[in-house]
C-alpha cells in the first residue's frame, strides 16, 4: 500500500527563553530512478507563527520542480490538502487556499515527473473564502475536490465540489443545505460510492451528499457534465431532524 503523505512535524526547541526558528517546505520524495514515491509535508517557522510553504535547504532550491510553492508562506497561503489516487504510478494532486488580495481562492498542482504550473481550481467568481479543501479520487482514479466558502458578511457556509476533467476542473457544484449551511467536507469512497459528508453551520446537523454515479470518460473538455454532476442524492441526520433521501 502506497503512503500518502509522509508528515514529518519540526517542534521549535525552547530554551533559556529563546525559540529557534525551524523552516519548511512541501516537496515530492522520489526514488533513485526519478519515479514518485510519497509528499512530504514538514512544517516550520516561528513557533509563534508557524509556516508550511518555504524551502529548507540549498538542496531543496536545486531540486526546484520537486519543492512546491515555496513562496506561499510570504503571501499567507493555507495548509494544503494532499490526494494520491490507488493506482500506480500515484502521482498526487495538491489544493491549497490562496489570499487573491480580497478573499481566499483555491488553487492546486499535480505532479508528473515535476510540479505543475499552480491553477485556479475554479474560472467561476463565487466571493467569499474557499476553505478546507478535501482531495480525494474515485474508484476509476478520478480526481475529485470539496471544500466550504465562507461568506464575507455573514459566515454562512456553501459546500462545493468539483471533478478533474483531465486538463481542469469542471465548473464547481453547490451541494450543501441552504438553510443549514455546510462546512468542513470529507470524502468517503467506498467502491464505487463517493459520498461528501459535512457539517451545518452550527455544528449540529451531519449532511452527507452522494455522488451520482458517472462513466468517466464523459468528464471531458468538450462535454460539461454540470447537470449530470448536480444530480445527487442528500441526507440529513441531527437534532430534531429525520432523515431522508
Amino acid at each position: 500500500m502506497k503512503r500518502l503523505i509522509l508528515v514529518c512535524v519540526v517542534f521549535s526547541l525552547l530554551g533559556a527563553g529563546l525559540a529557534t526558528r525551524t523552516d519548511a517546505e512541501v516537496r515530492v520524495r522520489t526514488t533513485p530512478d526519478g519515479e514518485y514515491d510519497s509528499t512530504v509535508i514538514v512544517p516550520g517557522g516561528d513557533p509563534w507563527q508557524q509556516g508550511i510553504w518555504s524551502s529548507r535547504t540549498r538542496g531543496s532550491l536545486r531540486r526546484g520542480s520537486i519543492v512546491l510553492n515555496p513562496q506561499g508562506d510570504r503571501y499567507g497561503d493555507l495548509l494544503p490538502a494532499v490526494g494520491e489516487p490507488s493506482m500506480a504510478p500515484h502521482h498526487p494532486f495538491v489544493v491549497w487556499s490562496r489570499f487573491n488580495g480580497t478573499d481566499y481562492d483555491l488553487v492546486y498542482s499535480s505532479w508528473r515527473y515535476g510540479w505543475s504550473a499552480i491553477e485556479p481550481v475554479s474560472t467561476v467568481t463565487i466571493g467569499g473564502d474557499d476553505l478546507d479543501p478535501n482531495v480525494a479520487f474515485s474508484r476509476a482514479g478520478v480526481p475529485l475536490v470539496a471544500w466550504w466558502n465562507s461568506d464575507l458578511e455573514d459566515g454562512h457556509g456553501t459546500v462545493y465540489y468539483s471533478v478533474y476533467s483531465g486538463s481542469r476542473w469542471v465548473e464547481p457544484v453547490r451541494i450543501s443545505h441552504a438553510t443549514l449551511g455546510g462546512r468542513y467536507p470529507v470524502f468517503d469512497v467506498r467502491h464505487d460510492i463517493v459520498v461528501i459528508n459535512y457539517e451545518s453551520d452550527d455544528g449540529l446537523v451531519r449532511l452527507s451528499y452522494e455522488l451520482p454515479t458517472f462513466d468517466p470518460t464523459t468528464i471531458t473538455d468538450d462535454i460539461d457534465p454540470q447537470g449530470l454532476l448536480s444530480d445527487g442524492s442528500v441526507s440529513v441526520s441531527g437534532k430534531g431532524l429525520k432523515n431522508r433521501n
